[in-house]
């Protein structure tokens, strides 16, 4: 096989029990991207943290795809995992990388998930048939970037399943969501699944919530999907890393 010349940067890899979302309460093997944006340094190492009791270990950044798969063929019993998760930075920063990973990863059955906003869109499609099970991050935004925002959505729901994919929306007791809903009238969104997430950096912070306001944003998007499910982040309450 020709040597790859794609090459990733990794900030961490981590087994854990996966804290939010649909697939809450499985276990995964978390891949946490490294950033890549211009200006931003770059991180010479990372770890792989393995389950309590082992021993750590640590490899160099840039790692191609199949030294990368080796590294934690060599650590984890992988297909003991619910999925090989990718989150951390933008997932789509690094679409090389990842499309050669994915493929490693699908011929040795391994499923797969991302968490994403989806944009760039081109590089949302190139991955799409790669990946299992998809998160796409719903957002609030500018007003002139709702058209593109849209427009990005709408092909994001003709190429995907509610079986593969939900969305997920990050929120705080004082958010707006008005301009999102008024964008969700007008797509075909009703067969999905909607993940709403409160904000918990710290734990005062659930005292922002009582059931009435919980149940008011329920409402509030349960005409445009399938389900609502109010999911707060279970891992940062129960302490897990």
């Amino acid at each position: 096989m020709k040597p790859s010349k794609t090459r990733g940067k990794i900030s961490e890899v981590f087994a854990s029990i996966q804290g939010e979302g649909l697939h809450v309460g499985t276990m995964q093997l978390f891949v946490r991207l490294a950033a890549v944006a211009e200006g931003q340094a770059e991180e010479p190492t990372f770890v792989i943290r393995t389950l309590p009791g082992s021993r750590n270990h640590f490899a160099r950044n840039p790692v191609t795809p199949l030294r990368f798969f080796q590294l934690l063929s060599e650590t984890f019993e992988l297909d003991r995992f619910f999925t090989v998760s990718f989150i951390g930075e933008e997932p789509l920063q690094q679409t090389d990388f990842l499309c050669e990973l994915l493929q490693i990863l699908r011929k040795n059955r391994i499923e797969t998930f991302v968490q994403t906003t989806g944009a760039p869109l081109t590089d949302f499609e190139k991955l799409n048939s790669l990946v299992n099970r998809w998160c796409i991050d719903l957002k609030y935004f500018q007003e002139k970037n709702c058209s593109r925002y849209h427009k990005n959505l709408e092909k994001i729901i003709s190429v995907t399943s509610p079986e593969t994919t939900y969305f997920r929306l990050a929120i705080d007791a004082d958010d707006d969501p008005t301009k999102l809903l008024a964008m969700l009238e007008t797509m075909q969104i009703d067969d999905y699944t909607l993940v709403l997430q409160p904000c918990a950096i710290f734990p005062a912070h659930i005292s922002d919530w009582d059931t009435g306001n919980i149940i008011d944003w329920i409402q509030l998007f349960r005409p445009f999907f399938q389900q609502v499910r109010w999911i707060p982040q279970v891992h940062k309450l129960l302490r897990i890393l």
